[in-house]
Formats: C-alpha cells, structure tokens, sequence
C-alpha cells in the first residue's frame, strides 16, 4: 500500500514539476524540507502526456495544498494542520544559478529577461514644449489652409478678363493698384480731434503756396466726409494761396474773429471753396494790403474758432520763420511739411530753416516732418544729370536727420507751373501719384503727438 501511494505521489509531482520527497533531505525529526532546496526550484520539464486530453471532473480536482509524507514519503494524517507556509520575500540580488551542463537555469534567464531594457516611453513635461511627432507630420496653421481671397481689379485686362468670365478668373490686382489702395487707405485714415499742418520752406520760390494747395486738396477730395481748410499766413503782398483755390476769397483771419457767431453756415461767407476738391481758403493779410494785423495773438484766436468746424487745418507761411506769427502758427502745429527746391541753393535754404527749427525749440515737431524736394523748373536733358546728382545728395544730407521714408520728391508739372485754379484732374500721373505719397507721409504722423 506505502509502495503504490509513493508511486502515485511521485506521477503527481513529476506533473508539477517538482523533485519527489526522496530527493530532499530532512532538516529534522519532522521532517521540514532543507532550506536550500525549498528556495531554489529547477527548471520546469515537460510533464508527460502533456499532448494528452485529460478529462475534467469535480471529483479529481485537487484543490488543497500538496501533501508531503514524513520521512520514507509517509502521507500526513488528514487531520493534522499542515505545516505554517514561509512567505517568499524577493533577495536583495539575484545569483545566477547554473542549470544544466553549466547553462544559466530557468530562474536567472526569467531575470536576464526582466532586467533586459525595452523602448523607454516618452516622457510628457507639462512646463516645455511638446514633442515632434514621430511621424514627422506637423500640423498646419489655419492662415496656411485658408486661401486669401483676392481683390479683383478695377481696370486694364485684369478687369475684363474677372468679367467674362463671370468672375470666375479672378487674377487679382496689379502692383500699381495695390499700391494706390494703400496710399488712399493712409490717408483716409481715422483721426480724432482737429490737426494742424505747416507748410514752411527754406527760401522764397521753393514751391510752399503750390505744394500747400495741392496736398490740401487731395486731402479735402478724398476725404470728402471732412472739413478741410489752407490758411494763407505770407505777409507779402504777393501772396496767392486763394489764386489757387478760389480767387474769389477775401476775408481774412481779423474778419473772421469780426464775426461772434460760431455756426458753419456763417463762416462760409468768409471762406471759399473749391467746388471740385471741395477745399475750403481763407485769404492772407497781404490780400488787403494788411500786414501789420495778423500776430500770434490774433491767429491762435481764429485758430480755435476755425477748429471747432474743420478736421484738418493746412497753414501756408511766408519767408521769414522769424516773423511774429510764426510763434502762433508752430505752437498750434502737429505735423510740419519743409519744401526744398532742386536747384543747387534749395539744400542750404532747407537746411537753414531745419538748424532754425531745431534751436527755436520746436523739435518736437521733426519726428513729425516730411521733406519735399521739389523741381520747380523743367530740367533739360544736358541738366538732368546734374539734378539727379543734386536730388541724391540733398536725401543723404537730409536723410541724417529725417527718416528715407518721409522725404519725398516732387517732379516738374507743367500744369501746376500754370497761374489759376489747380485742378487735380489735369495733373500728370506721375505727379498724382508723388502728391498720394506725400498725404500718405503727412497722415502717417497723424497721432504722433498722443492724438489719433
């Protein structure tokens, strides 16, 4: 009976894999394992029959702990507590133990192979910047997806072909049109309040009057919403701001301050008006032969009142930067416009009127400056070299002082030569598009004092 239960105990074990009682040796009379062999297990062997079905049934299921026999594999009674389980705790570090022939046995490969570095996981910090794609597809920002939407053009080829073809061909502006676009842009541009601007050159025949009435009246034509005004401030009798304008205008800054009334309706019969510009003029002191009647005083006090009702103010002076209304005239400026003739005494004269302005203490007004180098005479094709030169020394000596951007050049056109009313319809292109520059650089210092 003791040979077949050993015989049956051992098919069990070798099952399991595990070494039959008769390989272990007693620690005691009790019959406890030895230490060592309880805490190394060899390799596991493929139990036989394993390609076998073995048939499943309550009855054979062995669910309790696995009973060693004492001694000679004697069975434990059923009755007698199984011995107290030692809870396995993992060594600090593992030996390799040799398994068959010498080979790394099954427990320190199981090591190897737990200890063996896999593919580190990224590691995502909140606080940096997040990773590269692994695939190297990098996500599109929204204005790379949206398409701009073209503005079609409004004349040339470019315009007929958006038409027929029903505006489905759509090739978009030219440059010159972009160009024209922003340069209206710029000067229509929203300001608040009124601004004040001063047409000032460095001698007499620089082109002040002309460059005053011509700018003032681009302004006044496209901004058509707002009130704009050229005052004529010249002291000499040969001044001839309204000529250009509305030579019917005779009033002048004493005549309006005559008037208690501050309403537009009544200020209309002091100024005139260019019907097609639609810029307004009041006459000078040298229109009645006046000339000791305007001061500082007397233009600050129309000044004020002529605020009250036009958006931009444009103040043609005369000659001499000295003169008592000077004073008046620079103190209610924001933005000052100095006109340079292109001939060779126009550099010393600007240049002058510069040295003056800055030691007068009204430099706050030279960030606000725009230089116009103006050909008041038509150049002959042996001389136009010599201007060219001329005009390119004149930017570099000014440029030192005044920024590239906001010094502009004027170039000679018959019609504003021409005495009489100066209509911008009758201007050469050129010289259309050199005035849209110059009202763009003017209302680019718009603001620059504080005030939008």
């Amino acid at each position: 009976m003791s040979a077949s239960n050993d015989s049956a105990d051992e098919e069990f074990l070798h099952r399991l894999g595990a070494s039959t009682p008769h390989a272990m040796t007693a620690s005691d009379g009790d019959g406890e394992p030895a230490e060592a062999a309880a805490a190394v297990p060899t390799e596991p062997a493929e139990p036989a029959g394993a390609d076998q079905r073995v048939a499943f049934s309550p009855d054979s299921a062995d669910t309790g702990p696995i009973v060693i026999g004492r001694g000679g594999g004697a069975h434990r009674a059923a009755n007698q507590p199984a011995p107290p389980q030692r809870r396995y705790r993992p060594p600090d570090r593992i030996e390799q133990v040799s398994g068959t022939n010498g080979a790394p046995g099954w427990a320190a490969a199981a090591h190897q192979r737990a200890a063996r570095p896999g593919p580190q996981a990224p590691v995502w910090n909140a606080s940096g910047p997040a990773p590269a794609s692994h695939w190297g597809v990098e996500a599109s920002r929204v204005s790379e997806l949206r398409r701009d939407r073209k503005i079609p053009s409004s004349r040339g080829w470019r315009k007929w072909l958006y038409k027929a073809s029903f505006h489905s061909i759509n090739v978009g502006e030219s440059a010159d049109e972009t160009e024209l676009r922003q340069l209206i842009a710029a000067i229509k541009k929203p300001i608040m309040g009124s601004h004040s601007v001063t047409v000032v050159g460095g001698k007499g025949g620089a082109g002040k009057t002309t460059l005053t009435c011509a700018v003032a009246s681009v302004f006044a034509d496209i901004r058509k919403k707002d009130l704009v005004l050229a005052a004529d401030t010249d002291p000499a009798q040969a001044a001839n701001l309204p000529d250009r304008v509305a030579p019917d205008a005779s009033a002048t800054f004493a005549d309006l301050l005559g008037e208690h009334s501050a309403r537009r309706n009544d200020l209309s019969g002091y100024v005139g008006q260019n019907t097609e510009s639609g810029l307004d003029v009041l006459a000078g002191p040298g229109r009645t032969g006046a000339s000791a009647a305007l001061d500082s005083a007397t233009y600050t006090q129309a000044h004020q009142r002529l605020e009250q009702f036009y958006k931009l103010l444009f103040t043609d002076t005369g000659v001499f930067l000295d003169h008592p209304v000077m004073a008046g005239v620079l103190e209610r400026s924001n933005a000052l416009v100095l006109v340079a003739s292109a001939v060779p005494g126009g550099l010393s004269g600007a240049w002058t009127a510069l040295n003056w302005l800055e030691h007068a203490g009204y430099e706050r007004l030279l960030p606000r400056m725009v230089l116009v180098i103006n050909h008041i005479r038509a150049d002959r094709r042996k001389g136009r070299k010599e201007t060219a030169q001329l005009v390119a020394a004149m930017k570099d000596k000014f440029g030192t002082r005044i920024r590239q951007d906001r010094i502009f050049e004027l170039h000679f056109d018959s019609h504003i030569s021409e005495d009489g009313v100066l209509d911008l319809t009758s201007l050469a292109p050129r010289t259309y598009r050199e005035l849209l520059k110059i009202a763009a650089g003017i209302a680019g210092g718009f603001g620059a004092d504080g005030r939008r």
